[in-house]
């Protein structure tokens, strides 16, 4: 995932590049801020309970980063 900079996250929406890459590149950099750890850590809290009693052959999860995975605790 690429990193830009203010200056080039700015240019690129000014001009019209609200890029699929671009925004989980933002989204991925607000789970990095105080607030985003926040609201994973509450997310991760609620889920983990009861993703630890579900069984099944497959999950899914869609988001825009591996590294802020809700699945971690299933046993699938």
């Amino acid at each position: 995932m690429n990193v830009y900079s203010k200056h080039e996250t700015r240019r690129r929406l000014l001009k019209g590049f609200p890029d699929s890459d671009m925004l989980a590149n933002l989204v991925g950099q607000w789970f990095h801020t105080p607030q985003g750890q926040a609201v994973w850590q509450a997310e991760k809290a609620l889920t983990d309970p009861l993703l630890s009693r579900l069984f099944g052959y497959h999950i899914l999860q869609i988001g825009c980063n591996e590294e802020f995975s809700l699945v971690t605790e299933s046993p699938v």
